[in-house]
């Protein structure tokens, strides 16, 4: 059986994390230094990782009579309350200080409610409020959950990954399609079907540990692919006349190299027991509520300590940040240990019931 908790990707998720803050709060604003830009890289090793451990998942798990009914739950009790919880404080204190807020393009607030704002990015070309972008992520997740039991469940086992990589290429496509048309990157890429190649891709990966779980075949590959794939994509962008690249292949490069590495480090944790590492782990735990909550902990205490949006223009707008950084890992923690925890535990309490096996025939 499927452990459902492996600590080498608790890591992985835990990096994927620091990324995040790192590229939002020294990178991605006035001020800041590029070299920490490893959000869009981070966002796909998230996509990745959900597409792995939900797949596998499924997998193990849906030959029982009820795994509609408890898959749905316990992803309901696991993501949703804290995220509205996030939400509807960030949508409360934007409507008290509309000064904080900004403007928010024409992204209504009830579509955050609804995991449906990635749309609105997309038809809007605006990322709506500043302090509640990052959650476009979380709504092709919450989609992708909606779509994938049903396809896993029913889809015979041999055409999973043919069909995942139909998927994947289908994905590729329509970026390639969107950017050559002339589009906006955001008219496309916070849609489910512009990053459906990275979480195919972790279909692929978690059907594929089945397979490779206890041995040591293609542990060469398995190590060489996420660099190869890293240089490629790193090196080519450089070069690369506009940013259509970035936008296109990209994506679907850097999904092949952290689908290799999630797979490597699921299938032999030894080799990769730095990712174990208790502040990787710390990080990766609390990861969901961090990133909840950390676009709106910074904007708060910019704020309240400049008076004016994120920068890193001055010494005291970079205190806003060390304040805000700290200030995200603790209440991060908290909102993990006061809501997330307790509603997953909770949560499985709803347990798998075991597959019906059929009578003999009486002769």
């Amino acid at each position: 059986m499927v452990s459902e908790r492996q600590l080498t990707l608790d890591g992985i998720r835990g990096l994927a994390c620091c990324a995040v803050l790192a590229s939002h709060y020294l990178a991605e604003l006035p001020g800041g230094i590029r070299a920490f830009a490893f959000g869009a890289i981070a966002v796909d090793v998230f996509f990745v990782l959900s597409g792995f451990l939900i797949g596998r998942l499924i997998l193990t798990r849906r030959a029982a009579p009820n795994f509609f009914r408890t898959f749905y739950i316990r992803r309901l009790l696991r993501t949703v309350p804290s995220y509205l919880i996030v939400v509807v404080i960030t949508l409360a204190l934007a409507a008290l200080l509309p000064e904080w807020a900004g403007d928010t393009g024409g992204v209504p607030g009830w579509s955050h409610l609804t995991f449906t704002q990635n749309l609105f990015f997309a038809r809007q070309n605006t990322t709506g409020l500043e302090w509640l972008s990052p959650t476009w992520t979380l709504a092709v997740e919450e989609q992708f959950y909606l779509f994938a039991p049903a396809v896993l469940v029913f889809l015979p086992r041999r055409l999973i990954i043919p069909v995942a990589i139909a998927v994947f290429s289908a994905s590729l496509l329509y970026r390639v399609l969107m950017a050559t048309s002339g589009a906006s990157p955001l008219a496309f890429l916070p849609l489910l079907l512009a990053r459906a190649d990275t979480l195919a891709a972790g279909i692929i990966a978690g059907v594929l540990w089945f397979k490779l779980a206890g041995t040591k075949h293609f542990d060469r590959i398995l190590e060489a692919t996420p660099l190869v794939s890293l240089l490629i994509a790193v090196t080519v962008g450089a070069l690369a006349s506009s940013n259509i690249w970035q936008s296109t292949v990209a994506h679907s490069l850097f999904a092949i190299g952290a689908a290799a590495f999630i797979l490597r480090a699921a299938v032999s944790p030894d080799a990769v027991r730095w990712l174990e590492a208790r502040w990787l782990r710390f990080m990766g735990d609390n990861s969901y509520s961090i990133y909840l909550i950390h676009m709106p902990v910074a904007g708060i205490a910019h704020h309240l300590i400049v008076g004016t949006h994120p920068a890193l223009t001055t010494p005291l707008a970079w205190l806003a940040t060390a304040v805000a950084t700290v200030a995200t890992i603790v209440v991060g923690r908290g909102l993990t240990r006061c809501v997330e925890e307790p509603l997953t535990a909770f949560g499985r309490r709803f347990s798998w019931d075991q597959p019906k096996v059929s009578s003999p025939r009486i002769a």
